[in-house]
This record gives structure tokens, C-alpha cells and sequence, in this order.
């Protein structure tokens, strides 16, 4: 790692611990059954995650949960040919400042939004998606295991690097699935 990249680090961790301070959230765990509002991040790093994104979305709907989807597109703008759901909402590079502050108003209306669940697929590349899971009000975030972002997440899930995210999507979901609270019926 040359000196450019671990300052680049550094600076991320640094924001990241300095915007978790000042983030206000009634933490608490939320299981699967219980959960009523999702919020799901992706990127669009690897050719399947929209695919997976778009497959979680109808999985969520179908179990009559409400569903707020934001992929991020790696570029200074989101593509024409690019489609997504109805729920599913995309941004780029040029959505946020340098400290990775949304600009936009949809950016800033996700994260102030309340859910039951914050779902993150998106690969460690994806540093905006990961500051939008710090900045969200979620009551019980969950995604992948990296020592850069693990302060972010509740439940964080223990997966390979390059694991992709229709296996990370599977275990979250299964773990939801076995966690029980006490409004929930065993």
C-alpha cells in the first residue's frame, strides 16, 4: 500500500468514526418478521449485484415488506442504458462531495428516513454506500465484515473478500431469519 492509499485510509476512517458521533439512532435489533421498512445498498462493482439487488427487492416485496433500494455507479454518472426497479434509485461519483456528503436531495431523504433494517451489499470499494449506512437512522444495520466499516453494522457477516452478493444476501436473510425478539412469535 503506497502513501497516497493509506492516507486516503486514514482520512475514510477518520470521517467514518467522526459521522457514527454524530449519528442519532435508536439502536436496537430487529428481526426478520418484525422488520416492516428495509433499506437495501448495493453497488454496481461486479456484473451480478444488480441482478441480486433487483432479486433481494422482489424476495422483500413479496414478503410484504416496504423496500428502499440505492445502487451506486462507480463513474461521474450513472449510465442511460442502466435500469432499475421501481424502489431502486442509482447515484455516481459526482453525488457526493470529497468528504462523501450526499449532495443530492434523494441521498439526503434516504439517510434521514427511518427503517427497521439497513441491508448492505455493496463491495468495500463502494465508500459512498458505506458513509449512506453510517449516515442512515436504521434501527439494526447488517453487511460484510472489514475493518474499516465494522463500527457501521450490528450484525456483521463474516464472508470472503470477494465473496459475491447473492451469497452475502443469503446470509443475511438467514441470519434475520433466526433472530427472535420478544414481539416476535416462536
Amino acid at each position: 500500500m503506497n502513501i497516497i492509499q493509506r492516507i486516503k485510509r486514514s482520512l475514510r476512517r477518520f470521517l467514518m468514526r467522526r459521522l457514527l458521533k454524530s449519528v442519532n439512532r435508536r439502536r436496537r435489533v430487529v428481526d426478520y418478521a418484525s422488520a416492516e421498512k428495509i433499506a437495501l445498498l448495493f453497488g454496481f462493482d461486479r456484473e451480478e449485484d444488480p441482478r441480486t439487488a433487483a432479486a433481494l427487492v422482489k424476495q422483500l416485496k413479496d414478503d410484504g415488506k416496504e423496500i428502499n433500494a440505492l445502487g451506486f455507479v462507480n463513474a461521474a454518472q450513472v449510465p442511460e442504458e442502466v435500469s432499475v426497479s421501481e424502489h431502486t434509485q442509482l447515484c455516481c461519483k459526482k453525488d457526493f462531495s470529497w468528504l462523501l456528503k450526499p449532495k443530492r436531495g434523494f441521498l439526503k431523504e434516504f439517510a434521514n428516513r427511518e427503517y427497521d433494517i439497513l441491508i448492505d451489499l455493496s463491495s468495500q470499494q463502494a465508500y459512498p454506500m458505506k458513509f449512506m449506512a453510517a449516515r442512515s437512522g436504521a434501527h439494526f444495520k447488517t453487511g460484510a465484515a472489514h475493518p474499516d466499516t465494522n463500527d457501521v453494522f450490528d450484525l456483521i457477516m463474516q464472508v470472503e473478500e470477494d465473496c459475491p452478493a447473492a451469497e452475502l444476501a443469503r446470509h443475511i436473510i438467514h441470519y434475520l431469519k433466526i433472530i427472535k425478539t420478544k414481539n416476535t412469535d416462536a
